[in-house]
C-alpha cells in the first residue's frame, strides 16, 4: 500500500506513546547477524554494537556504501522503549484517521516525521510477517528538517518487548540519486526471518 501522509503537529507527536519493553543479550545480537548475506555493494561497517549509551539494550549493525563510503543502513535489536519512541515509531493514531483502522488497512505500526505519519503495513509475510513504510527522512545534521531523501523502515517484533528494527536510505530525491534497493533490504530481512525461525524458543 502506497504511504499515506498527513500533516503532524508536534503535540500530536507527543501524544503518540509506544508501549514496548524486555531483556536481550549481546550474544543474542550477534547471533542475529551471524553468517548474514549481504549485497556486493553493502560494506558491514559495525556488526551488532551498542547503539550508544543513551539507548541500553540496543544493538545495532551498520552498513556503508563500497562505492561512496557513505552510511546507508542499520539493523537493530532493541527493547528500549526511548529508542523506539526516538526513531518514530508509534503504536497508536487518533481514532479520527480514516486509515487508523488497523484491520482495514493491516496496519501493524506507524512511522512518524516531523512533516508525517506514515502507516506500516506487511513487508514481507514469510518465514516471518514485519511492517514497513518508506517515508520522508532528513540525511543531514542541521537545525531545520528538509525531506530531502526516501527512508524505508521495517520493524518485527521477536518476543514481546523485543524488537527488531531497520532504517536505510533508498533515495536523495534532491539529486533523484538511489542510495539502495528495496529487494536487498528485503533479501536482508528473509534472512533474518529464517535464523529467527530455525533457532530455539527463549
Amino acid at each position: 500500500m502506497q504511504a499515506i501522509k498527513i500533516l503532524v503537529f508536534p503535540c500530536l507527536l507527543m501524544s503518540i506513546q509506544p508501549a514496548f519493553s524486555q531483556v536481550i543479550t549481546l550474544a543474542e545480537a550477534t547471533e542475529l547477524m551471524r553468517d548474514v548475506n549481504i549485497p556486493i555493494t553493502w560494506r558491514l561497517a559495525k556488526s551488532m554494537k551498542q547503539q550508544n549509551r543513551n539507548y541500553p539494550n540496543t544493538y545495532c549493525a551498520i552498513f556503508h556504501s563500497k562505492l561512496t563510503k557513505q552510511w546507508i543502513g542499520k539493523l537493530c535489536l532493541t527493547t528500549n522503549n526511548e529508542y523506539i519512541s526516538d526513531v518514530g515509531i508509534r503504536d497508536e493514531v487518533p481514532e479520527e484517521e480514516d486509515w487508523a483502522d488497523r484491520t482495514r488497512y493491516e496496519v501493524g505500526y506507524w512511522r512518524a516525521t516531523p512533516l508525517s505519519i506514515y502507516p506500516m503495513t506487511p513487508f514481507i509475510l514469510k518465514p516471518i510477517k514485519n511492517y514497513a513504510a518508506d517515508s520522508d527522512c532528513y540525511m543531514e545534521d542541521g537545525p531545520v528538517y528538509r525531506a530531502t531523501s526516501t527512508c524505508h523502515n521495517a520493524l518485527y517484533e521477536m518476543r514481546k518487548g523485543v524488537f527488531i528494527y531497520s532504517l536505510f536510505h533508498l533515495s536523495d530525491d534532491v539529486k533523484r540519486k538511489q542510495i539502495t534497493k528495496l529487494a536487498d533490504i528485503k533479501a536482508l530481512w528473509i534472512q533474518i526471518g529464517n535464523k529467527i525461525k530455525n533457532k530455539p524458543s527463549h
